[in-house]
């Protein structure tokens, strides 16, 4: 009988399957790609986000270069209007007609005044005389002599929105007074042509340190639903550019950029739609990270399909197949050469190659071995049928035995032909020819021997007592005719005449695969000879004990005689083929 073989559906982690193995390969394989795939996107992402930061800067500069460049010429025009105001100190009514007309001269100027260290003014376009000493630029002034703008929501003099341009102007590195010019506020220039791109979607504020808005590109739109909600301008004051996304107040994802365009005192934000950055954040960097991984991923699958497709595949059909040939089958379909690699298919047709060798090799042994078995089962009946007719010619011997001494030996002697006939006629008649059940050999042997003996007593009480214990040719022989011999034995010295006649047979299994056979029988004081005295029977009862390698043991108490035969037993022969006769 096949062993089935068990497959548990659950891989140890010790001894991970094929797939798992062949993906782990790939994925090993794959991720150094894909590690510099992501690398060299994260760094392309990271150096466009640079350049669409750097273009927002530029941009925002762009936008405010030309308010910048009016700044900057208030604050040369104060410094040089400064120094020539400084040779007409002794005169203030020609300095101040001189800053009129200068004044008058320049629409886009509102007013031009001398102020000296002590807060007065000294000379004027208009407004002369008045005392400034209180004024918060003038303070600044005080406590840092520098270049400022500032923004003035009503000048001290002109009472109208102004930035004012101050230069603090020295003689020979003496401070001498601060030169004030104020130009009106007003709205800033359009984008540049070169941005027109830009324009959509684009804003732009100046302020100043303050926080305070000094002009505005906005369009239809509020500054302050353009500018970043919840931060104050005054923050974003620094002596650097850069970019930051945000929501706007009215609530909207945008992207600014501030520009410091005069030192600290003037700043331009400027607010862009993220429709218009292509690189903005977080967002911008991961989109374009996406796409290696994804592909890195796709390739992962393609390869690991592949090697499923023409490696895994074959494989386990051909561990199937394998599987199935171990459970006695041996025809397969050509099919598991199908759709494999050349050198998958040159393994299958190895094995279905093998496999076919296989079945033709087993169909030609198993009909050898039918033609065995026939043959076997004829010589068996054939020996059985030779020992009947050595039988019948002893009967008829025996009808014509001159003596009763002569007709007893001729009986006994038929008695042994006939065990030896018995034991024939089981083995061909046996389901397997090469072993015989013990119980039912015994049986048949006993009953044989009471049925055709001529010395059965009257009034005789037998009892067979045999375990099914499995006997090969080479100890069935020895067994059916020690119990033969035994059994004769028994019955010619149990006594003819006594009530208490008593035969009984046994046969054991007992432990470590040994037998026992116990054969017993009454005596009586007339028994005309002793049993076991060392006739033929007896001869013949010690040489089946050898041929068994058994123990043999003799013995009467209270008028039971007892033999008992220990044998151990034995598989079936080397050479397969029945017995040693």
């Amino acid at each position: 009988m096949r062993r089935a073989m068990w497959r548990n559906p659950f891989r140890s982690l010790r001894n991970p399957s094929l797939r798992l193995k062949m993906a782990a390969v790939l994925g090993v394989a794959l991720l150094p790609l894909g590690v510099i795939s992501v690398v060299q996107t994260y760094n392309f992402g990271m150096g466009a986000r640079e350049l669409s930061r750097t273009a927002l800067l530029a941009a925002t500069e762009r936008a405010a270069s030309q308010e910048r460049s009016q700044m900057l010429e208030a604050l040369e025009a104060s410094q040089s209007l400064g120094l020539i105001v400084l040779d007409l100190l002794d005169d203030p009514d020609a300095c101040s007609r001189m800053l009129a007309n200068y004044v008058r001269r320049s629409p886009d100027k509102v007013l031009a005044t001398f102020q000296s260290t002590t807060g007065r003014m000294i000379c004027a376009s208009q407004g002369l005389g008045l005392d400034l000493s209180d004024n918060s630029i003038f303070l600044r002034l005080s406590e840092e002599p520098r270049q400022i703008i500032t923004i003035r929501e009503a000048g001290a003099i002109s009472q109208r929105p102004v930035i004012v341009a101050t230069s603090p102007i020295y003689r020979e590195g003496k401070l001498m007074g601060y030169m004030y010019i104020s130009v009106p506020r007003g709205i800033l220039s359009d984008t540049p042509e070169e941005d027109e791109a830009l324009q959509e979607g684009f804003s732009l504020v100046l302020f100043d340190r303050r926080g305070m808005i000094i002009a505005t590109e906005t369009g239809d739109e509020k500054p302050e639903n353009l500018l970043p909600a919840d931060m104050q301008l005054a923050s974003l004051t620094a002596s650097r550019s850069f970019t930051f996304p945000a929501r706007s107040s009215a609530g909207r994802l945008r992207h600014y950029a501030v520009v410091p365009l005069l030192a600290e005192d003037i700043f331009a934000i400027s607010s862009w739609d993220p429709n218009m950055v292509p690189y903005d954040g977080q967002r911008g960097i991961l989109v374009p990270l996406i796409f290696p991984m994804l592909m890195c991923i796709v390739c992962l699958i393609v390869a690991y399909i592949s090697v499923d497709r023409m490696i895994i595949r074959p494989i386990s059909a051909m561990r199937t197949a394998m599987a199935e040939f171990e459970l006695g089958r041996r025809r397969f379909s050509p099919k598991l050469r199908a759709n494999a690699p050349g050198e998958m298919q040159e393994l299958a047709k190895g094995f279905l190659s093998l496999a076919e060798t296989v079945a033709e090799d087993e169909e030609e042994r198993e009909q050898a071995l039918r033609d065995k078995n026939v043959l076997l089962r004829e010589v068996y009946h054939r020996v059985k049928n030779n020992l009947q007719l050595i039988v019948s010619i002893m009967n008829m011997q025996i009808r014509n035995a001159a003596t009763p001494r002569e007709k007893r030996l001729l009986q006994q002697l038929q008695e042994r032909v006939m065990g030896l006939s018995i034991v024939h006629k089981n083995l061909y008649q046996a389901t397997s020819l090469a072993s015989v059940r013990a119980d039912n050999l015994l049986t048949e042997v006993v009953r044989q021997l009471v049925d055709a003996g001529a010395q059965r007593p009257q009034g005789l009480k037998m009892t067979m007592d045999f375990d099914q214990v499995t006997l090969y040719p080479d100890q069935a022989v020895p067994v059916a005719l020690l119990i033969t011999e035994a059994g004769t034995n028994a019955l010619k010295h149990s006594g003819e005449q006594d009530a208490r006649t008593e035969v009984s047979f046994s046969l054991k299994r007992e432990d470590d695969n040994m037998v026992v056979i116990t054969v017993r029988n009454t005596r009586t004081d007339d028994t005309p000879e002793a049993q076991g005295s060392g006739g033929l029977g007896t001869r013949l009862i010690e040489a089946f004990a050898r041929q068994l390698d058994g123990e043999l043991e003799r013995g009467e108490e209270n008028g039971i005689y007892t033999l008992r035969v220990r044998f151990r037993l034995e598989g079936p022969p080397e050479n397969g083929n029945g017995t040693n006769f």
